[in-house]
């Protein structure tokens, strides 16, 4: 119907959705073609809000995905975007989801450097009473969760925080996040806490479409082995 109208917004917009399916169903190389139409879209009309979505949801895909030096170019055009689109200030899920990138491919210098700037952000934006540049509950969320991975946080502080995650994730946020618990447990020799937050991301995943569990049930296998 949009093609037969030449309706492009709304083309681009399908297409923009039509992308979550296929991140949901784990199948990149139509990801990447619905990708593609909507940046081609997106740059004809020149639609900066439809291109910025279709490169957030890249750049989660990938990172999900594992893929992370794919992803990163990605997230840091939507930051480009952003700062393009709104030159007043914005909300920097961008930021966040970049630290955790830089975090998994072992930057974790420069991850901590996003984490203290998006923490200094957040005060001042509420400092000033900027409520439309904080983060939405899930992405402050993550912004905790990362915070702890670069500051080698408390098991109380973990355990706080997963239980924010429990409550305030979405999609597949939940099993990221429990991935990573595992990870830096792993990496602190608390192995049987690995397993179970593992054994938790699987649980979580039985019951939505998502990308990371394969690779979860590797690092379990590598446990035992």
């Amino acid at each position: 119907m949009c093609e037969a109208q030449g309706d492009e917004l709304h083309l681009g917009a399908m297409y923009s959705n039509r992308a979550c399916l296929w991140i949901m169903l784990n199948d990149p190389k139509r990801f990447d073609s619905d990708t593609k139409a909507v940046l081609e879209l997106a740059r004809r009309i020149g639609n900066i809000r439809l291109e910025r979505d279709v490169q957030l949801n890249a750049g989660y895909f990938h990172y999900w995905r594992g893929e992370h030096a794919v992803a990163e170019p990605h997230v840091e055009r939507v930051m480009s975007l952003d700062q393009k689109r709104l030159s007043q200030g914005y909300r920097p899920d961008g930021d966040v989801l970049l630290a955790r990138v830089k975090w998994a491919r072992g930057e974790r210098g420069p991850a901590s450097a996003i984490v203290r700037r998006v923490i200094e952000h957040q005060a001042g934006a509420r400092e000033n009473k900027q409520n439309e540049l904080l983060l939405a509950p899930n992405d402050q969320m993550l912004l905790h969760v990362i915070a702890l991975a670069t500051s080698n946080g408390s098991a109380a502080e973990w355990d706080e925080a997963l239980e924010e995650a429990r409550q305030l994730a979405q999609g597949q946020e939940l099993i990221e996040v429990l991935e990573l618990r595992g990870i830096v447990a792993q990496e602190a020799g608390q192995t049987e806490l690995a397993r179970r937050a593992w054994d938790e991301a699987l649980a979580v995943g039985e019951n939505i479409p998502n990308v990371m569990a394969e690779r979860i049930r590797a690092r379990l296998a590598a446990l035992k082995g």
